[in-house]
């Protein structure tokens, strides 16, 4: 664990995921319980830049340009390595959070923004198996 001095930062802290040192990446949210070995993630990074776990949300808005079956990303599971098409991901990111923030009164949308942003970026974005971010609350 690495302190990347984000404190007060509450839940944008997690935008700036891609300041820690390390080549390849896990990012885990706070409410992550992991119930196996993880490690195979890291072998997309091999042949990919980004992988997360299609979201069942992300198709209640819609945002100019960007056509209904891309998917969005759920932000609590992502493997990235370090490269200047991840970089520019996670600073586009960035900013249209904060635009988003600004424009509509404080209301955050992590995935939203991270959908908008892979969309535009020249990452090589691979989809992780439902098994990555299973979450038991939800029927499907």
């Amino acid at each position: 664990m690495v302190d990347l001095g984000l404190q007060g930062q509450g839940g944008r802290a997690k935008l700036h995921m891609d300041r820690g040192p390390w080549e390849r990446c896990l990012f885990l949210d706070t409410d992550t319980m992991v119930c196996g070995d993880l490690s195979a993630g890291f072998a997309l990074l091999d042949r990919f830049d980004f992988a997360g776990e299609h979201s069942h949300s992300g198709h209640h808005y819609e945002i100019p340009g960007l056509p209904t079956s891309f998917p969005e990303i759920n932000s609590g599971v992502l493997f990235w390595r370090k490269s200047e098409a991840t970089k520019k991901l996670f600073e586009r990111w960035r900013e249209i959070y904060d635009a988003d923030s600004a424009k509509h009164a404080g209301r955050k949308w992590d995935q939203k923004s991270l959908r908008q942003a892979d969309w535009e970026s020249e990452v090589r974005f691979t989809n992780l198996p439902m098994f990555y971010n299973l979450m038991p609350y939800f029927p499907a």
